[in-house]
């Protein structure tokens, strides 16, 4: 036991210790702003998931339009820490943000960026959207996100408690990656496959599939799954089909024909299947398949396609990479209803909400493996608005994958490319006929050279303003009727934000803009492929929330 004297030459020696660190600039815990007040689980919600609505519209009702657009400012930032980059579109209410990192799901205030909670994530979070929904059993809002490893994890939405995690794999290698969907009861939750990349690994290549899985939000059970393939079974000493057919996008509901309709990805080795690069009608009951519009049959990619030095082989193209993404649901000027789709492949089409019968194709871009169109689109009452990427990368150089921890947050460090022919830019075409309205090629520059700009993350619209983003770091905002420019903002640059924390912005990827009565937030920074380059602002870990003042 220390004497008297020695506890005090002790505690002297800790504030000498503790004096030299902080005058030698040790770091120091981030102390944040809390708020007085707590989360009012009664707060009208304003915006939630990645698609805005159950119809994945991407369209939202605001006080923004052409005359004020020039008036939005910025109103804070939040930066996540020991982070590259931002993904998941935030939940918004009247009082509160809900937004994730790939660490943390937090709540923050609308108003004054305070933070209600925390929840220190167990696995990384990658969903595309924050879920928020009243759940009716629980009579509780929850908070729901999903993982790189699969999981679902609902939170208390008032204090942030985990109410329950389920894993929701039906092979190691599936994650979460699409946004999440709700609707009396079940969430609808999309499953992809790493096994695209994890081919660069495998002496065989590959069990796994995609899939969507219904649960109950009370518990999270399963009530039912359906499947991108049937089991996969051996074919030969390094080789194992059927697979792939990932769903990386949101699912649309589609209530009125009670079906839930997702675009799916391609096969990962022959032979493919009928369900690759589709969209799917699934009964909502069930699962069971009501059609399928195939949009690029015979397509198989896996990452072995891209480079020299795989374990084996398991490339037997064509290797397009050209997945369906996020569908669509709206009205034509007639009063039919009709879902629209995007694809990597560049085309944009009308197909009939009941049978899946194609309408009309129009083909926008060159295509690529990062887009064609690649994260979403949106509809107003008289139009459709894509942003066409047209840009490829080897998604996968041995040389620059870090084995183990590193895997789970990838930076693949590659040279993004143009494709030949490339047509990248913003479109408006006309929602009955599929004609181009109007389309802009914008450019920056980079150094003294002028640049395409690309626009892959998804759009979105309210009135008669569309908000897009560009892999460079900018967001403009653009009028309907015309594509004139209105306002812009650099989100590439340092920031601070109101709790003190220093980050910065970047690439602009995923679920783009989101608004939410009078704020526009959004994303800025994104690691996964590569860092700086004349395209990419690089790795960011910065939410800014614009308001109109």
């Amino acid at each position: 036991m220390l004497t008297r004297s020695a506890r005090a030459i002790s505690a002297c020696v800790f504030m000498f210790v503790v004096a030299y660190l902080t005058a030698c600039g040790a770091e120091q815990a981030t102390e944040l702003v809390m708020c007085d007040d707590s989360v009012d689980t009664q707060s009208p919600i304003l915006n939630s998931g990645f698609g805005f609505n159950l119809e994945n519209t991407r369209n939202q009702l605001s006080p923004i339009t052409a005359q004020n657009v020039a008036d939005l400012e910025l109103d804070f930032v939040l930066n996540a820490e020991d982070t590259k980059e931002r993904r998941g579109a935030p939940a918004v209410t009247s009082q509160t943000i809900y937004y994730h990192t790939p660490d943390s799901v937090n709540a923050v205030n609308r108003e004054t960026g305070c933070v209600y909670w925390t929840y220190d994530a167990p696995d990384t979070v990658r969903s595309a959207s924050v879920t928020l929904l009243d759940e009716p059993s629980l009579n509780q809002r929850l908070v729901v996100v999903g993982t790189w490893n699969g999981w679902v994890i609902a939170l208390d939405a008032k204090a942030g408690a985990e109410v329950w995690r389920v894993d929701v794999r039906e092979f190691d290698s599936n994650m979460v990656t699409g946004g999440l969907q709700y609707y009396n009861g079940r969430l609808y939750v999309p499953l992809a496959t790493k096994s695209v990349i994890y081919a660069l690994l495998q002496f065989s290549c590959c069990e796994s599939h995609g899939s969507l899985v219904a649960l109950n939000s009370a518990d999270g059970s399963e009530i039912w799954r359906f499947h991108g393939t049937e089991e996969a079974a051996r074919v030969n000493g390094s080789r194992m089909s059927p697979n792939g057919v990932s769903i990386w996008s949101t699912p649309l509901l589609d209530i009125a024909r009670n079906q839930i309709v997702v675009g799916t990805s391609q096969n990962l080795t022959q032979p493919s299947t009928a369900m690759e690069n589709s969209v799917v009608a699934l009964d909502m009951n069930n699962g069971d398949v009501n059609w399928v519009f195939q949009a690029t049959p015979n397509d198989t990619y896996n990452a072995t396609c891209d480079v020299n030095r795989a374990l084996v082989d398991q490339c037997d193209g064509p290797d397009l990479d050209w997945d369906v993404g996020t569908p669509i649901l709206t009205t034509t000027t007639n009063g039919d209803d009709v879902i629209i789709a995007g694809d990597k492949k560049g085309s944009v089409y009308q197909l009939n909400a009941l049978t899946g019968a194609k309408n009309w194709e129009t083909r926008l871009g060159a295509g690529g493996k990062l887009g064609g169109i690649h994260w979403g689109m949106a509809v107003d009452d008289t139009q459709i608005y894509a942003g066409v990427a047209d840009v490829t990368a080897a998604k996968s150089p041995l040389s620059n994958i870090a084995l183990g921890n590193d895997l789970m947050r990838p930076s693949y460090n590659v040279p993004l490319i143009q494709v030949p022919n490339a047509m990248s830019g913003l479109y408006a075409l006309n929602k009955d006929s599929g004609v181009v309205n109007w389309e802009i090629h914008d450019t920056h520059f980079y150094g003294s050279a002028r640049i395409d700009s690309i626009y892959s993350a998804a759009v979105s619209v309210t009135n008669d303003v569309l908000f897009a983003a560009s892999l460079n770091g900018i967001v403009k905002a653009f009028k309907t009727s015309s594509g004139e420019s209105l306002w812009h903002f650099d989100t590439a640059v340092a920031t601070q934000d109101i709790h003190g924390r220093s980050g910065n912005g970047g690439t602009i990827e995923g679920p783009g803009p989101v608004i939410a009565g009078n704020n526009l937030l959004l994303n800025s920074g994104y690691n996964t492929f590569g860092g700086s380059n004349e395209f990419q602002a690089g790795p960011g870990n910065a939410l800014f929330i614009f308001k109109l003042k």
